[in-house]
């Protein structure tokens, strides 16, 4: 039993050397260290990994108060008999709320009337406009008056979470960033710094790419984007349902092929006028054709005799002799 306890005890005493051990052969190791492409070790330069996680804390403090990063955005479309005051209202819109215009362009078709004078008809507009996003509702409002509104589509893209990323991501970089410079001012190894100084360019480049991203962002969260679409209508589209009688019906689809049989028989005579001149060059050059192509037969189907052969025959019937009873006559 005494040779059991002391067992026992010498491997008691063997456990606590050992850790006692171990512990202190961990402090005495370099606290960093950072492998260059040699495979040699160097100390005194951190381990900066690849992962921008490393060092990464919680970037609470750049949420909104509800703790959501939203991008808003609306697309409209809209009908106008006003064509040219509704784009003034447009352009107006983005001034007034402190916004810009993004893109716009306008489009129509061009009708030509019979004094000769054109113009551009049936036009459509196409707006992308940004505004503040706490401005993005009044200047919603103020563009649904300007006609007669068909289509509304609203979307809200909740980005929280690619901009805590965006913000960790630099936030992990600008403190390698630091270790970095500290490190380049004190180190006198040529081969150090210049493994320090590939690693900051390498470290600045992300930098300012995931700033980049950043930004942007940002922008999109501050400023909504109201895309609209405008067609000029001679009457604006029933937006709600309308029960009609058989005689409005009738009367509406006589209205209409009228309205159609005018605008086909205009178009006709717009388009025969301008093809007149052409239609005039093609009747004559067919007429003159025709004029030929008979003349040319005719001449063919009755040639002329020679004058040669007929001289001799006329000279030969007046040498031939008078009848005898013509010579009794005389005698």
């Amino acid at each position: 039993m005494k040779r059991f306890a002391g067992f026992l005890l010498a491997l008691l005493f063997a456990a606590v050397l050992f850790c006692s051990c171990s512990s202190g052969g961990a402090s005495l190791a370099p606290s960093e260290s950072y492998r260059i492409s040699d495979g040699k070790q160097m100390t005194g330069v951190p381990n900066l990994s690849d992962d921008p996680y490393e060092t990464r804390s919680p970037a609470d403090s750049s949420l909104s108060e509800n703790g959501e990063k939203m991008v808003y955005s609306v697309s409209l479309t809209l009908e106008t008999t006003a064509f040219d005051d509704s784009i003034s209202v447009l352009q107006s819109v983005a001034a007034d709320f402190g916004g810009y215009v993004e893109y716009s362009n306008v489009t129509g078709n061009t009708r030509y009337y019979s004094d000769g004078s054109t113009a551009v008809i049936q036009r459509t507009a196409q707006y992308r406009i940004a505004v503040p996003a706490d401005s993005l509702d009044s200047a919603v409002s103020r563009i649904r008056s300007i006609g007669n509104l068909t289509s509304e589509v609203s979307n809200a893209d909740n980005v929280t979470s690619q901009y805590t990323d965006l913000s960790a991501r630099l936030e992990s970089l600008n403190v390698q960033e630091e270790r970095l410079l500290e490190l380049m001012k004190t180190s006198d190894n040529i081969e150090s710094l210049i493994v320090l100084e590939d690693k900051l360019a390498e470290v600045t480049y992300q930098k300012e790419s995931y700033q980049r991203q950043l930004d942007n962002l940002e922008r999109k969260i501050a400023y909504s984007v109201i895309t609209v679409r405008m067609d000029e209508v001679s009457g604006y589209t029933p937006t709600a349902t309308v029960t009609r009688t058989f005689g409005e019906r009738l009367g509406d689809a006589f209205r209409d092929g009228w309205s159609g049989f005018v605008s086909g028989f205009e178009d006709f005579l717009v388009w025969f006028a301008e093809s007149l001149p052409g239609i005039l060059l093609f009747v004559a050059f067919i007429l003159v054709l025709i004029f030929l192509i008979r003349f040319l037969i005719r001449k063919f189907n009755n040639p002329r005799k020679p004058a040669s052969s007929s001289a001799p025959a006329q000279a030969a019937a007046d040498r031939k002799p008078a009848p005898e009873g013509n010579q009794t006559e005389r005698e």
